[in-house]
């Protein structure tokens, strides 16, 4: 994972842009245009050439339409992994495929969401949260018990007209360095 694909992540647009080429396994600036026709054309093209040169996409065919050559685009990587063979042996490149997968996956959930007409993000229950709690290890572990109990006793939940499907996605951020102490779990 490189860090200009990190920075092309942060970028709304391109954002966008990726998630749709992502989705599509490969496309066309053509059919980009159509997908996001408020990109202005020249914006696009900037950014699809900015991403060939830092090898974030690749040219995966070439169509030869009227006299002119129309690109067809694709990930230069593979965001998919094996989730089964992925353990504390696996190198820190891929365990950042795997983030960047689960990130890519919620944030198109949240692009189809936000483009819908009928959104009430109060009335859906919609909700970003991020709170940082100082834990052992122990402490964690307990605490995914707990939330492991608490979504098993909803897991055979049958759809009704209130009930409605939801995705809670959980990410556990290593333990960050400060200054003066170990974050290290005994």
């Amino acid at each position: 994972m490189t860090k200009k694909l990190m920075d092309y992540i942060g970028n709304p647009v391109t954002l966008r842009l990726l998630i749709e080429i992502h989705e599509q396994k490969q496309t066309t600036a053509k059919k980009l245009a159509e997908s996001y026709p408020d990109i202005p054309q020249a914006t696009l093209y900037r950014y699809l050439s900015r991403m060939l040169k830092d090898d974030v996409l690749k040219v995966v065919a070439e169509n030869k339409i009227r006299g002119t050559v129309e690109k067809v685009y694709a990930l230069n990587m593979s965001l998919r992994l094996d989730r089964t063979k992925l353990n504390k042996d696996e190198s820190r490149n891929e365990y950042m495929q795997l983030a960047t997968q689960f990130a890519m996956n919620i944030l198109r959930e949240f692009q189809e969401y936000t483009e819908r007409e009928d959104i009430d993000i109060a009335k859906d229950g919609s909700a970003l949260w991020s709170i940082p709690l100082y834990m052992t290890k122990k402490e964690m572990d307990d605490i995914l018990v707990d939330i492991q109990a608490i979504l098993t006793s909803r897991f055979e939940n049958m759809p009704t007209n209130e009930r409605k499907l939801r995705n809670l996605n959980i990410i556990i951020s290593p333990p960050k360095k400060l200054g003066g102490f170990s974050n290290d779990d005994e």
